[in-house]
């Protein structure tokens, strides 16, 4: 996934280590989960004005707690409503997970959190 980064001259940082051993019992769910990054990842390109992306998994027993976290201009209530970010998020529920969508910790971004049971 990271080659169409390069082209929009975005840096990406991939943080991986927490995915430990991933056990997918449904190839579907793979795919849905791939799609949700895919499209985060083309906002980021399209819409963030941003230099750095930094994708994470993060480390949890029962939840497989992915990430995505930009250095670009934010993403406000109007954005909230685009199509793309509406089919994340009926993805994640078909998932039984969430997405939570936010500002960086560091006052400035757009950070997004995917959350779905451990397959």
């Amino acid at each position: 996934m990271e080659g169409p980064l390069v082209p929009a001259d975005l840096t990406s940082r991939w943080d991986v280590a927490g995915i430990g051993v991933l056990q997918v019992n449904r190839r579907r769910k793979l795919v849905e989960l791939f799609r949700c990054v895919e499209e985060l990842l083309s906002n980021v390109m399209q819409h963030a004005k941003a230099m750095e992306v930094k994708i994470s998994v993060l480390p949890n027993e029962a939840w497989l707690v992915l990430r995505i976290e930009d250095d670009g201009c934010g993403i406000g209530e109007r954005e909230l409503r685009g199509r793309g970010l509406r089919n994340v998020q009926i993805r994640m529920q078909g998932l039984n997970g969430s997405v939570v969508f936010g500002t960086r910790s560091a006052g400035y971004g757009t950070s997004v959190e995917l959350r779905i049971p451990r397959f």
